[in-house]
């Protein structure tokens, strides 16, 4: 499933759920706040729940979100392209 789809789906099926410009990227919103987006080599994710969050972060490539290097963001996470089956389950996970 590509981005578009991925996050197309997530606006349909929740009204919770948007999206809207931030970090300079296309992300996603739960409540009116960032859950995931859009990033440069992968699908970006807020896992506030710690297995989910350890088991996105075991994942081969995958790492924190670092936007101003050196300072990286709690609970977010960078899922890459190769993970791209893992996806839905991490976005449903940040959305919820």
């Amino acid at each position: 499933m590509t981005y578009d789809d991925l996050i197309d789906e997530l606006v349909h099926r929740y009204a919770h759920v948007g999206t809207k410009k931030m970090f300079g990227m296309e992300c996603f919103t739960a409540n009116g706040k960032a859950v995931g987006g859009r990033a440069a080599d992968g699908l970006l994710v807020k896992l506030t729940d710690p297995v989910m969050h350890a088991a996105a972060m075991a994942l081969l490539g995958s790492h924190a979100f670092d936007p101003m290097g050196g300072r990286p963001m709690k609970q977010w996470v960078v899922v890459p392209p190769a993970h791209a089956a893992q996806w839905a389950r991490l976005a449903e996970a940040a959305v919820s």
